[in-house]
């Protein structure tokens, strides 16, 4: 009888320990994930453009540059002569 409850204790702890291990794993499948978003962002920060900006830097004078061109052809547009 005594063989039997050892059993079922060993199988019941292997079982929480199975279901640590995977809660374990999920937790370092999900840091993965997070670092190599960090290391994908903070690489996108680090590229370089040929005239010395970040590409950060660049889409943001790319984004000022639009806006200055449509408020450039707004105003031709709507100006009379």
């Amino acid at each position: 009888m005594e063989a039997i409850g050892e059993r079922e204790t060993i199988v019941w702890e292997d079982a929480a320990g199975g279901a640590l291990r995977s809660a374990v794993t999920g937790a370092r499948a999900i840091d993965d994930v997070q670092r190599s978003n960090r290391d994908f962002i903070s690489m996108q920060q680090r590229v370089r453009f040929p005239c010395g900006k970040s590409a950060a830097s660049h889409r943001r004078s790319r984004s000022r540059s639009r806006s200055r061109q449509a408020a450039t052809l707004f105003a031709r547009a709507t100006t009379t002569e």
